[in-house]
């Protein structure tokens, strides 16, 4: 399976925190520092957090190729359901793919809204729930009495920010 163009822009999020995290254990026993890579490690993760919640919506037009909306211009696709809804059998959607980073102009109808905001409601339910629990995460790092606890806790951050970035990988395979 080809790497998407999703993949190949996290991998360089997702490496820049793992040097992080390598860098940080360095400095367990030096805390004032620690807490600077606690600091620059929560801005990175930030940064995911950010792609995670607002993921592009993958739509399959009327002869089935695969295209990607900003979540911005999601509303394009609430006016092609109105029109569809008052009797066009089809609405054309012209929007930002930010995957193909291009203009696209393509045919949609009922079927394809349909499955395209039961996907999106899926990874987006998945996206904001793994939000959520990160900035948990993140705010009971504050609160840890050892760098210890708290590497051990950026670990486990990480880990389940890659098992998102997976799940938005797999969304975005065309």
């Amino acid at each position: 399976m080809a790497e998407t163009i999703y993949k190949k822009m996290m991998s360089g999020a997702f490496e820049q925190l793992q040097k992080l995290l390598d860098e940080s254990k360095k400095y367990l026993l030096q805390p004032p520092t620690f807490q600077r890579a606690i600091g620059e490690f929560s801005f990175g993760v930030s940064q995911l957090l950010q792609l995670f919640a607002n993921p592009a919506l993958k739509i399959k037009d009327t002869e089935g190729l695969s295209h990607f909306i900003v979540g911005g211009e999601k509303w394009k696709l609430f006016v092609a359901w109105k029109l569809i809804e008052q009797g066009s059998p089809e609405a054309k959607i012209v929007c930002t793919n930010p995957v193909a980073m291009a203009i696209e102009e393509f045919n949609v109808n009922d079927a394809c809204l349909c499955t395209c905001f039961a996907q999106y409601e899926a990874i987006y339910n998945e996206g904001i729930m793994q939000v959520m629990m990160t900035n948990d995460k993140m705010n009971t790092i504050a609160a840890m009495q050892t760098c210890g606890d708290q590497h051990k806790t950026m670990t486990e951050i990480l880990e389940t920010l890659h098992a998102m970035g997976d799940a938005l990988d797999k969304y975005y395979q065309e």
